[in-house]
């Protein structure tokens, strides 16, 4: 064979290699790193997992922990538990003390009272306790005192000598009704009357608070109104 035989069979051979080599580049570029389709690709795509972690369980997340509509205004929603008082008044013969709550509803919620009692008495029993309407400047039915405020005012003072006529008119311009099932609408503003009585045989009774239970549509409510009464026979001193 000449020398030039000998070169253009050598380049042929040349030509042929890289053309094999190409190919073979190729091939592997059309199937990165999947040669057996064990799993797919990573990336993200719509619809893949990556592309919709927006959706399903952070969405669920999202909502977990939030305060249900009955927790919206706390433990507290009446306010009752601010603008407490230390209390003491004697109790006549035959007389009650009472003491005055003035409330107002602020939310959109109605609210049911079930039982009202004293915190922790000592010598000193509930008679009784009443709801009267009142208005935002103060007791609306018995005359507003100068200056009072909601659940500000507290009054300790004896109730009507007991007769035995029933004729004597009532204190009240709108007749009071028993608290326990009392319905309390939103925005009004009523009086809670708590009547007290020392026990028998006992000169002088106290009691730490005044406990209000009461319940909306959704959740239970005890908060005690930081009213400390003290009730004497004879004297306070």
């Amino acid at each position: 064979m000449s020398l030039i035989q000998r070169r253009r069979t050598g380049f042929a051979l040349s030509v042929i290699a890289v053309a094999l080599v190409s190919a073979g580049c190729g091939a592997v570029d059309e199937n990165p790193l999947n040669v057996n389709g064990d799993r797919p690709s990573t990336a993200s795509a719509p619809g893949s997992a990556a592309a919709g972690s927006g959706t399903g369980a952070p969405e669920e997340e999202s909502t977990a922990g939030a305060a249900p509509a009955g927790d919206e205004w706390g433990d507290d929603p009446l306010g009752i538990a601010k603008d407490g008082a230390t209390l003491c008044g004697v109790q006549p013969e035959k007389s009650l003390q009472q003491y005055t709550l003035l409330l107002h509803n602020p939310t959109l919620e109605t609210f049911t009272f079930s039982e009202i009692g004293l915190g922790s008495p000592e010598g000193l029993s509930v008679v009784s306790v009443e709801v009267t309407p009142a208005n935002k400047e103060g007791h609306g039915n018995r005359g507003a005192a100068p200056g009072s405020t909601p659940h500000a005012e507290h009054e300790a003072v004896p109730s009507p000598t007991e007769t035995e006529t029933d004729e004597e008119p009532s204190t009240f311009e709108v007749e009071p009704v028993p608290a326990e099932g009392f319905v309390f609408e939103p925005d009004a503003h009523i009086d809670i009357v708590v009547k007290v009585a020392l026990d028998e045989a006992v000169d002088r009774g106290t009691a730490e608070n005044v406990v209000v239970d009461f319940s909306s549509p959704t959740r239970e409510y005890s908060v005690a109104h930081p009213l400390n009464i003290t009730v004497d026979r004879t004297s306070c001193s």
